[in-house]
């Protein structure tokens, strides 16, 4: 998998705050720390500030998957 998709998974991660799935991700990508928490960060952010999520958990249909293992 691209750093950028992982990178993706971990912003709808932090967006469910889905610890689970960051660690996954952030273990099995072999992502850093620092750009993993940015990531994590920035999904948190935009649930706050009301951005509408669009990956399949949350708009059934999208070609967004949630997991990596969906692809």
């Amino acid at each position: 998998m691209k750093r950028s998709q992982a990178l993706a998974w971990m912003r709808v991660a932090g967006y469910h705050a889905d610890r689970w799935a960051f660690t996954r991700l952030l273990v099995e990508e072999r992502v850093s720390r620092a750009a993993g928490e940015a990531a994590w960060k920035q999904g948190t952010e935009a649930k706050r500030n009301g951005v509408a999520c669009k990956c399949r958990r949350c708009v059934p249909g999208s070609d967004v998957p949630t997991f990596p293992q969906e692809v």
